[in-house]
C-alpha cells in the first residue's frame, strides 16, 4: 500500500504525463507537493523499489507435486530441466546435478 505523498506524487506525473505529452522535473514535482528536492527523491526511490518484482509463491500442494515430479526422475533416472527463480542459468541434467542445485538454492 502507498502512503500519501507516494500516491501524490505518482498523481502529479500522471497528470503531467497525460496533459502536457511530458513527464514532470523534479524541480516540478517540489512544486506541486510541497516537499523539498530530498524528499521528492526518496519518494522516487522508495517508488522505484516498490515496482521490483516480488518472489513468486507457491502453495504446498505445488511443492508437493514438484517434489514428486522431482522423486520420479530420480527413481527412473530420467534427465529434467528446472527453472530455477533468482538463477541465470537453466539446471538441468540427471537426479544428482537436479538434488545438488536444489540443496545449494534451499541453504541459502
Amino acid at each position: 500500500m502507498l502512503s500519501d505523498i507516494e500516491r501524490k506524487v505518482l498523481r502529479v506525473i500522471g497528470n503531467y504525463s497525460a496533459g502536457r505529452r511530458r513527464m514532470p522535473t523534479v524541480d516540478e514535482l517540489c512544486i506541486k507537493t510541497g516537499r523539498t528536492r530530498g524528499g521528492i527523491m526518496t519518494v522516487l526511490e522508495l517508488l522505484a523499489k516498490a515496482t521490483t518484482p516480488k518472489r513468486p509463491t507457491r502453495d504446498e500442494f505445488e511443492l508437493e507435486e514438484l517434489g514428486n515430479q522431482l522423486a520420479e526422475a530420480k527413481d527412473d533416472g530420467d534427465k529434467r530441466s528446472l527453472s530455477v527463480w533468482g538463477c541465470r542459468r537453466k539446471c538441468g541434467g540427471g537426479s544428482r546435478f537436479l538434488t545438488r542445485v536444489l540443496d545449494s538454492f534451499t541453504l541459502k
